[in-house]
């Protein structure tokens, strides 16, 4: 049976802080090479309301001295913020979801390297699936992660459950595990280790993760100009094409979410098998639409995840 995966409520309060540390780490720590962030041409869809920013944030695991539009984005999150109110939304869309790319049938994460880094397909794709069209795409690879955590310190993420990570080169214990970059990357990428639906179980620890950056950026955020520097700083840390008021504007959104105010929901669908039999996710077109519709313009879930209308 085809249904969206409610997210429970501390869940979104770390979506916000991947967008953030994205564009806000110095280009010290960050090259542009790591980071890439895209403004996007509204296609066809909902009208948000003013103050809702939507960022679509992709996860590239393109090797390191590649771009990383080059590789395939495993990771997908919608995100919108309505700056005006504090709530926040994300739509989580499965790696595998089959879609439209173009003419052609495939996975949705293959959609950025297929057009080769242009972000209008899988911006496409996913306006397509739920009827948003994002105002950002925001991309980042390995390089960039670990990057980020280190400049932070390191990272206490408090996980849910243990397992050896795939390369068989980390224990992790149920509760509090400390992580430098590198650890966190072999934390985030790790699903082989679980059974069933292992991509599932990834996103969790996922959630994980950004929960325990989120606590660190949460004791920084509050700084006077906080901000208005990062913005600045973000200039020199990472490949885009928005301008210092685009950046200020999605900081400041992002900055003003309310951890209360702040719910996700991950679009699923029927297992099944492509042409040539490699596995594929068919989403639940109806659903993913009543889920853009009732985010698009102030950023909640009135009609909750489950089931469809």
């Amino acid at each position: 049976m085809r249904r969206a995966l409610g997210l429970t409520g501390w869940v979104l309060r770390i979506l916000p802080v991947v967008v953030v540390l994205l564009v806000a780490v110095p280009g010290s720590a960050v090259r542009p090479t790591s980071i890439a962030l895209t403004t996007v041409q509204h296609a066809e869809g909902y009208d948000a309301g003013g103050d809702v920013v939507w960022v679509l944030v992709l996860g590239s695991d393109a090797p390191p001295g590649t771009s990383i539009v080059e590789g395939d984005t495993d990771a997908i999150q919608l995100l919108g913020i309505d700056a005006g109110t504090g709530a926040a939304a994300a739509i989580g869309i499965p790696r595998d979801t089959y879609v439209d790319l173009g003419g052609e049938k495939g996975r949705i994460n293959v959609a950025l390297r297929t057009a080769k880094g242009d972000p209008a397909l899988v911006a496409g794709a996913v306006a397509d699936l739920v009827g948003i069209s994002p105002d950002f795409v925001l991309v980042t690879g390995g390089q960039g992660f670990e990057a980020m955590i280190d400049t932070l310190g390191g990272v206490t993420v408090d996980s849910p459950v243990a397992f050896d990570t795939d390369d068989g080169g980390m224990h992790v214990v149920k509760g509090p595990n400390h992580f430098d970059g590198e650890q966190a990357l072999d934390f985030a990428t790790t699903r082989r280790a679980f059974a069933g639906p292992g991509d599932f179980v990834r996103s969790a620890n996922h959630q994980a993760l950004l929960l325990g950056l989120l606590n660190q950026l949460q004791a920084r955020d509050d700084r006077e100009g906080f901000v208005e520097a990062m913005a600045l700083a973000s200039l020199d840390g990472i490949d885009t094409d928005a301008s210092p008021l685009d950046l200020y504007r999605l900081l400041n959104a992002l900055t003003a979410v309310d951890p209360d105010q702040a719910k996700g929901c991950i679009l699923v669908g029927e297992e099944s098998q492509d042409p040539v039999g490699n596995f594929v996710v068919l989403p639940d077109s109806v659903l993913g639409h009543q889920l853009g519709e009732d985010a698009v313009d102030d950023a909640t879930f009135d009609q909750g995840c489950e089931g469809s209308p």
